[in-house]
């Protein structure tokens, strides 16, 4: 097993990796301070940054090449040709005080959004007022699962099976779907360790979910009957996400954040917030993109 430093960029908060085969190159957020997405082409040393407009969150590719990205009250569009930004989707009017958190694209590229009470600006995260939202080619939304502390990892399974954590709960949940992608089973694969908190994850071909640990240092691999099966160390800090990238899917990529360290702590860990990647711990299958032409959608206001 190998982890090198992909990028060291001192993210506050580096989210989201995604890989996209079309351009071979890697996506991934900076939340906050500055809130910006990044593309970096397989084998360049320099990514390309596109400032956002206001916090960025969890991303996801769309058919049409267009990007949408989580932000405060609902999903941001991003025109990589342009750099210009748009409002396109509003999630949660009712409940102003959240945004969006992790997003996910299913097998039949359906987009997948987690919502939670906003803490980027200091607040406490208000338990069980978060949600997880399906979103469908033509916009429409439809509630999944409520009472959710912090989602994070949407990914599914080789059946099917939405994988999905609460960072606040320490859990990682197997949730059965029937075919109106609503829940018929939700059940614990991973309960609470001590080794930090769930955060994103990415899914190998034999079924290892690689879950990153925020605060723990590392990301667990845990089989599908949800024992741990390995254990990767990342110089980084706070371990936040993780995608299979590459050529060949074969270099699990990881995101990292330097939140709340201290200048002692940097001291300790100089690499914390960057970009990380890890060979020998598998290969992953292609990202989905979300089945939709987002280019045209309407702009909702101004940003």
């Amino acid at each position: 097993m190998k982890v090198r430093c992909l990028y060291e960029g001192q993210f506050k908060l580096a989210e989201g990796p995604v890989w996209c085969e079309r351009s071979q190159s890697l996506w991934w957020v900076n939340m906050v301070d500055p809130a910006a997405v990044y593309r970096l082409p397989w084998g360049d040393a320099q990514p390309q940054v596109f400032p956002a407009p206001r916090p960025v969150t969890g991303i996801a590719l769309t058919e049409d090449g267009f990007l949408l990205a989580g932000s405060l009250g609902g999903l941001l569009r991003l025109d990589p040709t342009t750099g210009f930004w748009a409002l396109v989707l509003r999630l949660e009017g009712d409940r102003p005080g959240n945004r969006c958190n992790e997003i996910g694209v299913d097998p039949q590229g359906n987009l997948w959004v987690g919502t939670m009470s906003d803490n980027l600006s200091g607040a406490a995260v208000v338990p069980d007022a978060g949600a997880i939202f399906r979103i469908t080619p033509d916009g429409a939304q439809q509630k999944v699962l409520g009472s959710i502390g912090i989602p994070n990892t949407l990914v599914w399974d080789a059946r099917g099976q939405l994988l999905t954590a609460d960072s606040l709960a320490g859990v990682v949940r197997r949730v059965r779907l029937n075919g109106s992608a609503m829940p018929t089973d939700i059940a614990i694969l991973h309960g609470p360790i001590d080794l930090g908190v769930p955060d994103g994850s990415a899914l190998a071909i034999d079924g290892t979910l690689w879950n990153a640990r925020w605060s723990g240092g590392c990301l667990i691999g845990i089989a599908p009957d949800g024992t741990q099966v390995g254990r990767v160390d990342i110089p980084g800090g706070n371990i936040t996400s993780a995608c299979f990238a590459g050529p060949d899917l074969s270099d699990l990529v990881v995101t990292t954040s330097r939140w709340g360290f201290s200048a002692e702590d940097l001291s300790r860990i100089p690499k914390a917030g960057s970009v990380f990647a890890v060979q020998g711990v598998g290969r992953g299958t292609p990202q989905m993109r979300f089945a939709a032409n987002v280019g045209q959608w309407a702009a909702l206001g101004d940003l």
